[in-house]
């Protein structure tokens, strides 16, 4: 799943259906605007007449491809990973830590995994690790699919979260370290100039970490 700017902000691509009288009601992949209210959104630059149309999500998200994770973040997660991979190259225990903040200490390693998923597919991070002397970061040149794997069941040294033993495994593990691209830079500051910052976007939940 691929993020752009089209013009009126960031915006990802899914699968909707048009509700114009002058096209048929068949599901087309397009981008996705701003919500209008309900699951309506206003798309911009998508016909070519480059005429805006109304289109009515049906539930189904695509990137092209079957490995997609069909799911959606809340703004304030959003900027809080990207707050945090600004700064560093976030390991798995960095998602898991903010994701559990924000939607509980129950939520499991694979959903955070759909995090991270999530994050690379929209072009806001690469996946990668720390090199071999622990001294720099080296991008994974291989498919997202194959960097989940990895991610899932161990690459390296790193243990993957279905084999963690426990949560100690899973604060240590250095599996992946994942990269702030230039888009993901830029989705921040959109995101810092509407108003959001630190303070404001803070975890609802205890972390594992302080339990």
């Amino acid at each position: 799943m691929q993020k752009a700017s089209l013009g009126e902000g960031f915006y990802t691509a899914f699968v909707a259906t048009v509700r114009s009288p002058a096209h048929s009601a068949a599901p087309r992949t397009i981008r996705r605007g701003p919500m209008l209210g309900g699951l309506a959104f206003k798309v911009h630059g998508i016909r070519d007449d480059s005429t805006p149309q109304t289109l009515v999500f049906d539930g189904r998200w695509s990137d092209g491809s079957e490995g997609g994770c069909g799911m959606t973040i809340d703004e304030d997660l959003e900027f809080r990973l990207l707050y945090e991979l600004d700064d560093d190259w976030m390991p798995f225990w960095g998602f898991m830590a903010l994701v559990t903040g924000f939607w509980g200490t129950d939520t499991p390693p694979e959903k955070v995994a759909d995090v991270i998923r999530w994050f690379a597919e929209s072009g806001l991070v690469t996946l990668g690790a720390l090199a071999d002397n622990e001294v720099g970061w080296e991008a994974w040149d291989t498919s997202i699919d194959e960097s989940m794997r990895r991610i899932a069941e161990g690459y390296g040294h790193g243990v993957g979260y279905l084999q963690a033993p426990d949560i100690g495994a899973l604060m240590d593990t250095e599996v992946v370290r994942a990269n702030i691209t230039e888009l993901g830079e830029r989705r921040l500051a959109e995101l810092e100039a509407g108003g959001m910052t630190y303070w404001t976007a803070q975890c609802r939940y205890e972390s594992p970490r302080a339990r």
